[in-house]
This record gives C-alpha cells, structure tokens and sequence, in this order.
C-alpha cells in the first residue's frame, strides 16, 4: 500500500466491482460525467482545501492506454479541460495518480492513443506530477483504509510538471495461476 499525504481527493469509479479509495474528500464519479465536469469538480474541492490546494488526485477506475475511464472518459483531447486547475500560474494540485491499468503504455498499434503522450501533456497542463503504469493493474474489488491506494504492478512512470519522465519503476507484474482459468494473483 502506499500512504498518501492530505488534503487529497479520491475520484471512485461507479463500477461496483473497482477498489474504492478514500481521502480527505471522496466522491464515485457517475457514468454521466465529462471530462470538463470531472476538472471542475477538482478545482471546486482544491479550493476548499486547507492551503487552497490538494496533495494528490487519484483516479481508481479502468484505464487504456491513454485513457481514463472514470465518468464519460478523459483522453488527449479532454486534457485541455484540466487547464483550469492552474490559478495565477501555480497549480491546484500538486500529484495525479491514474491508478488503473495501462494508461502510460505506448501501445504497438499505431491507432491507438500513446499512453506516454497523454500523461506528458497531462503534467504539462495542470503542471502537476503524474504517476501512472504501463501494465495491467490487479486488485481485489474492496474500500481501502483512508489515505491509501494500492501499490503498482509493472512498469510505473511519474512525469514533471513539463512532461518529462522524473522516474521509473519497475514492480513486480500480477501473473495467472493457471493459463487457461486460475485466479490472478497479485504481487501486494
């Protein structure tokens, strides 16, 4: 598990079946929501906090890569909806973690979204860090204890404030017990 600083904000997919986070201030994000939506949430809840700003954002829905798939979804096009989230040139947020599967890969299918593209121009536009994974991300469907998400499976990534890469880790991939039907097992 890793324990996250607060104030923080947990954003819960709708699907009954992810894991659930919880933070200083927690909320499941309906299907019907937009990316815009989602942004504006964010800054409405990162000027209430304490110091008018939040720790971290986590998102604990599916992904894709390049992909979040919380409320309506946000990809490189909705990035620029999260513009809003820097006040006066300094940033609302200071961490975005996109706890779900594969959002940081660079798939080999030419048309499909570059993970890594979308997670630079992510950071470079709320000029806040974002920590995201290229694998697969496995978990059992539970409530975590407050101020924690599960740890990573794989490849994970953290870009700066202007996209680059500020480091990399590599955890220990989830395997299948079986190849054909065993359960998944994780390595946390």
């Amino acid at each position: 598990m890793i324990e996250l600083e607060q104030p923080s904000l947990g954003m819960n997919s709708h699907h009954d079946h992810h894991v659930h986070v919880q933070m200083w201030n927690t909320g499941n994000v309906p299907a019907s929501k937009s990316a815009a939506e989602i942004a504006e949430w964010i800054r409405l809840v990162a000027v209430s906090a304490p110091g008018g700003r939040l720790k971290n954002v986590v998102f604990s829905c599916h992904g894709a890569p390049g992909q979040v798939l919380i409320g309506r979804g946000i990809g490189l096009s909705d990035i620029s909806a999260f513009s809003r989230l820097v006040v006066a040139g300094q940033p609302l947020v200071a961490k975005f973690w996109f706890r779900c599967c594969q959002v940081a890969l660079i798939p080999t299918v030419t048309s499909s979204p570059d993970g890594n593209v979308f997670c630079s121009r992510f950071a470079q536009t709320t000029k806040a860090y974002v920590v995201a994974s290229t694998e697969y991300q496995w978990s059992v469907p539970r409530t975590l204890a407050f101020g924690q998400i599960d740890g990573f499976e794989g490849l994970v990534l953290s870009y700066a404030p202007n996209g680059s890469i500020s480091w990399q880790h590599r955890y220990r991939s989830g395997w299948f017990t079986s190849p054909t039907s065993g359960p998944y097992e994780t390595p946390d």
